[in-house]
């Protein structure tokens, strides 16, 4: 990042934002998030990459700010990656792929030197982007001098401001941003000090890619392989990647002992050939665990002395739930603080953080929710209602927590859309979908209905206050459960009264829900726990396959009669299509006791 920043105040204004793969916007105020919102939600397109103007609009108004308003504005990653797949790659890919068939080069590609030397390249050579995108922010009225951040720092940044830990390691892991796979920081001064990283080519995410696409699934959906690896041996297929991705400790680094891109997807083919996608997702989440947990151990063994640690991480390798428990449950860490959109959809909040920490007046606080983003009114549910009349019909209910719980209770399925939009991957109840957690079958009808893999687990939401009965081994747990970026093993009692919730391993990502957090959705545990005894439901994102939670009331009623469900929650309105059974659970809608 160049120049010097002059801070006059602590209150000072950052616009972060980010071009990359799921580009967005964040707006950070006095430290602390306000704001923060992805272009996916408004372009309808999935991980949706390149400047995000909706993006940057809506946090202003979210914010109540005009551009005028904004003190300094920051940008994520130094240099833009166009596009990382395996489809039409770009020229530099392809001679990436060329290059990295030559030992001599593979022994370079495994240097920091070299990684910076590519990464200083490439700076100089995408100066034409960088002036691209400022004229388009002095487009839409911004002229406050902006920033380019690397893109590790804006990870580690993300996490650490957020994670309410002023002692901890800080550890930053994905395929690639900037020249390097992974960065390591502790806290000094308040703010970050680099202390380790790893060339991108020794990447260990790169072979969670490859496998995600061998099993014939797209680009970013990694969580898909995380999901399926529960069914299969990991055994039949682990040593193959093992031969190819594996640790060195005395460097305390990956080393990439295959190809690059498509080269290597084309060697693990024919190498894994006869092998089922279930083995290919054991065997890959198997040695992805092994790896990172090696490192990490060595990382508090040489940074810490050993000494019981607490860690915040992000980057797209701790969207990884499974890994995340495990990670957890090591001996020397005390508890991980996963920021709730890990991936590069959060660089821009990261982005605003760096900037910000030059002042050296901001301390980490405690993020407690995630809704952060858009909401709507009264007269704009009204309005979409009324655009689809022949479809369906509504009615405004005194009582909509109570409403909710007597209609899971009677089996029915309830797409909730109220408050703030969720920031992140995750549906943390404001765009949910509710569904009781006794049916074990909903995992292959409601996927069928929502036209989604049939083996992805559903996850469920429960009443903090219950959650030790249900979930074990959750101290070193409590700051990811909140934003459901981690697994954990469940007990007896979950088996018996949430088997939907539980994932054929034994384990759930569940959300753990307080009345500060979200008042509505925790009165609505409530009224089910006193009505059924059991206080956790099914939350799954409200969305269908392969499109972007829903953002807008006209998103959601669209999804909702997509998906044919059975009841639509817009608000303080419930909506029934107008070819069910004509509200009839609504006729005692308004006498519901608990």
């Amino acid at each position: 990042m160049g120049g010097v920043v002059n801070y006059n105040n602590v209150s000072m204004k950052i616009l972060g934002i980010s071009c990359e793969q799921d580009a967005g916007a964040t707006i950070v105020e006095n430290g602390k998030m306000v704001a923060a919102v992805n272009e996916e939600r408004f372009s309808r397109k999935k991980l949706h990459k390149g400047f995000p103007e909706l993006s940057i609009k809506a946090v202003c108004k979210i914010a109540n700010f005009n551009p005028k308003d904004i003190d300094l504005i920051a940008i994520s990653t130094l240099n833009h990656v166009n596009y990382i797949g395996f489809k039409n790659p770009t020229l530099i890919q392809k001679l990436g792929e060329k290059l990295s068939t030559i030992k001599l080069i593979q022994a370079f590609l495994h240097s920091n030197v070299v990684s910076n030397l590519i990464k200083l390249i490439i700076f100089i050579l995408q100066f034409p982007y960088r002036r691209n995108l400022i004229q388009k922010l002095r487009a839409l009225g911004f002229n406050q001098r902006v920033y380019f951040v690397d893109h590790h720092d804006c990870h580690s940044y993300s996490a650490y401001y957020t994670s309410g830990f002023e002692d901890c390691m800080v550890i930053t892991l994905d395929g690639a941003g900037d020249g390097f796979c992974s960065k390591v920081y502790l806290p000094g001064n308040k703010t970050l000090k680099e202390v380790h990283k790893v060339p991108f080519y020794s990447s260990p995410a790169y072979y969670y890619a490859y496998a995600t696409n061998l099993c014939g699934f797209k680009c970013g959906r990694e969580g898909k392989i995380t999901g399926l690896a529960a069914f299969g041996n990991p055994e039949i297929t682990k040593n193959i990647f093992a031969s190819r991705i594996n640790y060195n400790n005395k460097k305390i680094q990956f080393l990439n002992y295959g190809y690059y891109l498509n080269a290597e997807k084309e060697y693990l083919l024919k190498a894994l050939n006869g092998s089922t996608k279930e083995e290919i997702a054991a065997g890959i989440q198997s040695l992805f665990e092994d790896l990172v947990l090696a490192y990490i151990k060595d990382l508090i063994k040489k940074y810490r002395n050993n000494k019981l640690t607490k860690l915040a991480l992000a980057g797209g390798a701790f969207a990884n739930v499974k890994l995340n428990q495990k990670i957890s449950e090591l001996k020397n860490v005390e508890e991980i603080s996963v920021f709730p959109h890990m991936g590069d959809g959060g660089l821009a909040t990261g982005a605003a953080y760096v900037l910000l920490s030059k002042k050296k007046l901001i301390k980490p606080y405690t993020l407690n929710n995630a809704y952060l983003g858009t909401d709507y009114t009264n007269e704009d549910y009204i309005q979409a209602l009324e655009n689809n009349s022949k479809s369906v019909a509504y009615s405004r209910v005194t009582n909509i927590a109570c409403t909710i719980a007597k209609a899971l209770q009677e089996g029915k399925v309830v797409a909730y859309f109220n408050g703030r939009m969720e920031y992140g991957p995750r549906a943390l109840g404001n765009r949910s979908i509710f569904i009781s957690a006794k049916d074990p079958s909903i995992n292959q009808w409601l996927n069928e209905k929502l036209c989604r893999s049939e083996f992805m687990p559903f996850a469920p939401m429960i009443l903090k206050e219950k959650e030790s009965e249900y979930f074990k081994n959750l101290d070193s747990k409590h700051k990811c459960t909140k934003f459901m970026t981690i697994t954990t093993q469940v007990t007896n009692k979950a088996l018996t009264n949430t088997p939907a919730a539980v994932h054929i391993d034994g384990t759930a990502r569940f959300q753990s829900i307080t009345k500060d957090q979200n008042p509505v959705i925790h009165e609505m545990l409530e009224s089910y726990y006193k009505l059924t005894g059991i206080p956790a439901v099914i939350n799954t994102s409200f969305n269908m396959h392969e499109e972007p939670i829903v953002e807008s009331p006209r998103d959601a009623v669209k999804a909702f009669l997509q998906g044919g469900l059975d009841i639509l929650v817009l608000g303080n309105y419930i909506v029934e299509r107008k070819e069910s059974d004509k509200l009839e659970f609504l006729k005692e809608k308004d006498t519901i006791t608990v």
